[in-house]
């Protein structure tokens, strides 16, 4: 009788092995582009950032347009120690590409909502607005962010 169990148990632990595993449909990937997105990842400078800082893509989306306020774009910091964002195409004015800055910790004022938007390495203005291209839809774009305005390191 005990070896019935025994085997009986056995049988259990091993039920499905050697199952044929073809219909079976793989867990989705979660660091994968959701399709027709471009994937925006950025490195931000190692200075001046606080863990509570908060990171937006502010541009020419149909709605929202150039408005930091919005968080539909919020980055999120990865366990690389970047920050990324899926864009989908949907969200660019149609047929065009899109055009953005990334913004610090943007507020509700419109007056001050650009406080702390992106600069560069010298602490002056980007020389142009960053573009998402629609051809980039289901790729990754990765930008560098130098510096935000009224940081320690530029502090206008």
């Amino acid at each position: 009788m005990k070896k019935f169990f025994a085997l009986a148990a056995l049988a259990v632990l091993f039920a499905g092995c050697g199952k044929d595993d073809d219909n079976t449909t793989p867990a989705p990937d979660p660091n994968a582009i959701p399709k027709d997105n471009v994937r925006v990842v950025a490195t931000l400078p190692t200075t001046g950032i606080q863990a509570s800082d908060k990171f937006v893509l502010a541009g020419s989306f149909k709605t929202n347009a150039w408005t930091p306020a919005s968080s539909t774009y919020s980055l999120t910091k990865q366990s690389d120690g970047t920050y990324r964002v899926d864009v989908p195409i949907s969200a660019f004015e149609d047929t065009k590409d899109l055009e953005y800055k990334v913004v610090r910790n943007p507020t509700a004022d419109a007056a001050d909502a650009w406080k702390f938007v992106e600069k560069d390495a010298t602490c002056g203005e980007l020389a142009a607005n960053r573009i998402l291209k629609r051809a980039d839809a289901n790729k990754s774009v990765t930008i560098k962010i130098d510096n935000f305005r009224n940081t320690a390191t530029c502090p206008n």
